[in-house]
């Protein structure tokens, strides 16, 4: 596996999402080796006794050549039969895995999740990402095995249009939900909207927290990332303290599966995405989704079955919480739809079709 800094994160002790896929994922495999940038000169490590973490000790401007360096010296130790390649700007991951292939011919599959700025920029940074990645997404899947996308529509439609062949687009569900976990838990109401997430440009908190402010509900925001002080000024400014609630980053799913249960809809801002994983957290505990047209949302979102699709737009998203929550009768019967909605993304289950996916790519 070529990856990001999710991994190097692992031997730092953070246990996220990608932790808790590998913890299912290794059982399918003999052995996984996952390069990927370093972070905090993160020494390499092994969890689960066979997935094996090499971060790099370069800067990331080097990490084509620690992809190269680091999977010509696993191949000759090791056999393998498939990588997989999560790739996204700077495009360092596809490059480096491209001089990797150029020795070891292993198949491939890249992993396009996410395509920053697409279908809508949240600045001048990721409209120059959109554009790298138009220019550079041909070239990155000329000699693999597929390109893996995680929505059904919006990912495939850009790549087609950036000079992907449509017949190397395939659709495997790379979004897997501890239902343990992500349930109803009966929990009081305390608020009207959630908003959970990373605080970055993308994620439009600017958005959300303008619809909170228009439409006079109460809110929590829970989340870290480089907008927290927008955050903040934003209460301060318009006096919101009585209505928003700023939580940080809670330290677990469960608290953020309790803090999903006590809110009556989770809202999704985003500019673009793939998924979000945590719309379908929200649905997993029973609570309808008002979303941007962004990533899975235009597949799984069925207005006034599981959630509302909606616009850019800060009037139009407090219209339609205003809506749902005035219907005290309306959420209760979505929550079984939304549930239904999630129970297709169970971990096990998901994780064993998307090896199966996987395997019509490996050499013997």
């Amino acid at each position: 596996m070529i990856s990001g800094n999710s991994a190097a994160d692992i031997l730092s002790g953070v246990r996220g999402a990608f932790y808790n896929t590998l913890g299912e994922l290794y059982k399918y495999w003999d052995r996984i080796d996952i390069i990927c940038t370093g972070k905090n000169n993160t020494d390499p490590g092994c969890v689960f006794g066979n997935v094996f973490i090499h971060p790099s000790p370069w800067h990331k401007i080097f990490q084509p050549f620690w992809i190269k360096k680091c999977g010509n010296k696993l191949a000759r130790e090791h056999y393998y039969n498939l990588m997989t390649v999560q790739e996204y700007p700077p495009f360092y991951n596809g490059f480096g895995t491209w001089l990797l292939w150029r020795k070891n011919k292993i198949p491939y599959v890249l992993q396009i999740f996410h395509v920053p700025g697409y279908p809508k920029s949240a600045g001048i940074k990721e409209s120059f990402y959109r554009w790298l990645a138009k220019k550079f997404i041909a070239r990155d899947a000329k000699n693999v095995a597929a390109v893996q996308v995680m929505n059904k529509t919006q990912t495939p439609k850009f790549l087609i249009t950036a000079g992907v062949p449509e017949n190397k687009i395939v659709f495997l569900n790379a979004i897997y939900l501890d239902l343990e976990t992500f349930k109803p838990l009966g929990l009081e109401k305390k608020y009207d909207v959630i908003f959970v997430g990373r605080l970055a440009d993308n994620k439009g908190i600017d958005l959300f927290l303008d619809s909170v402010r228009l439409s006079g509900v109460n809110a929590v925001v829970v989340g870290r990332g480089p907008e927290e002080k927008k955050v903040e000024s934003f209460i301060k400014k318009y006096n919101l303290g009585g209505r928003i609630k700023y939580a940080g980053w809670v330290k677990d799913s469960k608290e953020v599966a309790e803090l999903i249960n006590e809110s009556k809809i989770l809202a999704v801002t985003s500019f673009n995405e793939g998924g979000p994983r945590v719309a379908l957290e929200a649905m997993a505990c029973g609570v309808p989704v008002i979303s941007t047209k962004v990533g899975l949302m235009k597949d799984i979102v069925s207005n006034g079955e599981n959630g509302w699709l909606v616009g850019w737009d800060a009037q139009e998203i407090a219209e339609t919480i205003k809506k749902a929550i005035s219907d005290e009768e309306l959420l209760p019967k979505m929550a079984a739809e939304c549930v239904k909605t999630a129970t297709a993304y169970e971990k096990k289950e998901a994780i064993a079709k998307f090896v199966d996916g996987l395997k019509q790519y490996m050499r013997p």
